[in-house]
C-alpha cells in the first residue's frame, strides 16, 4: 500500500469518526432555542406561506421516514429570548456530512432570526441516497457562525470558538487525546437541535 493510498485511507477514517461526533454532539443554552421542522414539498404554490405548511410526521412506531427522491423545505423556529445565528448540518448514514445552511455564497449574517421570529428557508432539497438512518443538526450561535467556512482551513484568528472547535474535529489527534481536547466557547452561547429520520425506498 502506497503513502498515497494510506493518507487517504487514514482522511477517510477521520471524516467518518468526526460523522459520528457530530452525531453525538448536544450542546444546551437556557437563552438560546431554535429548532426546525422538515417541510415535505408536495405542492410547490403552497410553500410560501408558512401557516399552511405541514412537517413530517412520524408513523405509528414513532420513527420519521422519507423516500429517495421526495423534496422538502426547512422551516426554522426561534424559541428563545435572544437573537440567534444558525447553521444546519446533514449527517447520512454512512457519517458523511454535507451543510445544508448556509447556502452557496450565503455569509453568516444572514442566517440571523428573532426571537418569537419563523423562517422557512427557500432552498428546497431533494433526498438522495444512501438509504439508512440521516440525522439533521442545528447549531445556534450568539455570534455569527459559518462551518462551512471553518471546514477544511487551518484556523485563524478571526474564527469564533465554536468554528475553532469544529475545525479541530478534522485532525486524528483531536480523537486520540483522552477525554478530548479542551476548547472553550468564552462568552459565546451555543445551542443544537437534532432531528432524525430513515430514507427509505
Amino acid at each position: 500500500m502506497t503513502v498515497g493510498t494510506l493518507n487517504k485511507l487514514s482522511k477517510l477514517i477521520t471524516k467518518y469518526v468526526q460523522g459520528q461526533f457530530l452525531r453525538k454532539l448536544e450542546l444546551e443554552s437556557e437563552d438560546l432555542k431554535l429548532r426546525f421542522e422538515i417541510i415535505p414539498v408536495v405542492n410547490r404554490q403552497n410553500t410560501s406561506d408558512s401557516t399552511t405548511l405541514i412537517p413530517l410526521q412520524a408513523d405509528a412506531t414513532g420513527t420519521k421516514k422519507i423516500k429517495v427522491g421526495d423534496q422538502f423545505q426547512i422551516l426554522i423556529y426561534n424559541e428563545g429570548i435572544k437573537p440567534a445565528y444558525f447553521n444546519l448540518i446533514d449527517i447520512q448514514p454512512d457519517n458523511i456530512f454535507n451543510f445544508l445552511l448556509p447556502f452557496e455564497n450565503q455569509t453568516a449574517e444572514e442566517l440571523r432570526i428573532l426571537p418569537g421570529q419563523k423562517k422557512l428557508m427557500p432552498s428546497i432539497y431533494k433526498v438522495w441516497p444512501p438509504r439508512g438512518n440521516e440525522v439533521f443538526k442545528l447549531v445556534a450561535s450568539t455570534k455569527p457562525l459559518d462551518l462551512k467556512s471553518a471546514y477544511g482551513t487551518r484556523g485563524n484568528k478571526n474564527e469564533n470558538p465554536f468554528e475553532k472547535l469544529f475545525s479541530e474535529t478534522e485532525k486524528p489527534e483531536f480523537y486520540n487525546t483522552r477525554g478530548g481536547k479542551p476548547v472553550s466557547l468564552g462568552n459565546m452561547e451555543i445551542n443544537t437541535y437534532t432531528e432524525s429520520f430513515i430514507i427509505a425506498n
